[in-house]
């Protein structure tokens, strides 16, 4: 199970690395939305 978590949570950050990477200042324009547990 916890390999299941490990993997979807690297796919979600890949997927929001390439997005950001599109998008340019995802985390510093947003940094108010990310939940302090993903700190």
């Amino acid at each position: 199970m916890k390999m299941f978590i490990a993997k979807v949570a690297n796919n979600v950050l890949t997927f929001v690395a390439k997005k950001q990477a599109l998008t340019g200042c995802y985390w510093l324009c947003h940094e108010y939305d990310i939940p302090e547990e993903l700190l």
